[in-house]
Parts: structure tokens; sequence; C-alpha cells
């Protein structure tokens, strides 16, 4: 069974929430995760086949959100990966 995105929510988005639940809510600056098993898997708990998990490291590589080396991920700027993953406000109606 699929798993339905929600308004607001990518791909990536969803992977850097997962990734930060790994990461202190306290922590500020840069941190270093380890992934806990292989991206296969990895890729398999977050429904994505594992090319599209790697199409969504490379693209948070790209933006300068992670650096990647194997199953080690650093996150350079964990307030700005924070604000990444959020999803976008809704806009409230004007009365």
């Amino acid at each position: 069974m699929r798993r339905r995105l929600r308004r607001g929510e990518t791909p990536g988005r969803r992977f850097a929430a997962w990734l930060l639940r790994s990461v202190p809510p306290e922590e500020r600056g840069a941190a270093a995760v380890t992934l806990p098993a292989a991206k296969r898997a990895i890729a398999s708990q977050l429904n994505f086949s594992p090319e599209h998990l790697s199409r969504i490291l490379r693209e948070l590589a790209l933006e300068g959100l992670i650096e990647v080396s194997g199953r080690k991920l650093r996150i350079p700027d964990l307030e700005r990966l924070r604000a990444w993953s959020a999803p976008p406000l809704r806009a409230t109606p004007s009365s």
C-alpha cells in the first residue's frame, strides 16, 4: 500500500523530517548521522524505491542541506534543514 503525501509534503521533505528525528531537537549547528540501515532498507521503510532515495539524497546534497559519504550523512546547518523540511504554511482566506 502506497503512503499518500499530505498537502505540501514532498518525498524530499519527508526524508528530511525522518532524518531530523535522529537529531535531538535542542541541537544546533551541524550534525553527523549514520544511517541505521542500508539505503535500500531505509528506502523500503519510507516507501521509496532505492533509486528515488538516491535522487533525494543527491538533490539535498546539491542544495547544500546534507553531505553524503556512504551511510554517513553530515548536516551542515540543522536550522536550515529544519526550515526546509517544514511543510509550507497554508494561506488563510481574506475576509
